[in-house]
């Protein structure tokens, strides 16, 4: 995890980017981890996985899945990823993690659209984005960046 992050000074406008850890509990300057597992597709794969964090009290805050060919490819936020993570890998399964941006974006259309390109204009490729909750009229999305500490700095401008 890095730690020496810019912090993120909150105020209105139409969106806004700032790191949490755990998912659950924003604080500024911390990092989100995206947990990413591969494995081959099969029927009951998510229930057994969500069935091993289950049991040890680990809560999924958001979860995307997808086949390519034979293989399922499974992106999950969890309350404890270090300990997920730990868990996952002793029942066999190939895990990795990577820092994600949380953005707060207002729910309108063409807003999304406004961050992509501010991104896309200053050289920041987005890699993937996994929409996780909405909360007062706004969409919480985890965004993984090529340059996570510039997308930080270029987003601050619309805080």
């Amino acid at each position: 995890m890095v730690s020496k992050r810019p912090r993120v000074q909150s105020s209105p406008g139409a969106f806004s980017a700032y790191f949490i850890n755990p998912p659950s509990q924003i604080c500024f300057g911390e990092t989100m981890r995206e947990l990413i597992i591969v494995a081959r597709d099969k029927v009951g794969l998510l229930a057994h996985i969500s069935k091993i964090l289950g049991d040890n009290s680990i809560n999924i805050d958001s979860v995307s899945v997808e086949t390519i060919g034979k293989d399922a490819m499974i992106h999950l936020v969890a309350s404890k990823e270090k300990e997920a993570m730990k868990l996952l890998e002793e029942a066999g399964f190939k895990v990795t993690g990577s820092d994600v941006i949380l953005l707060k974006i207002e729910d309108h259309p063409g807003e999304l659209a406004k961050v992509a390109l501010t991104l896309a204009e200053s050289g920041v490729n987005i890699r993937s984005v996994l929409f996780m909750r909405k909360e007062n009229n706004k969409g919480l999305f985890a965004v993984k960046v090529t340059k996570p500490e510039k997308a930080v700095e270029i987003l601050k401008d619309y805080l």
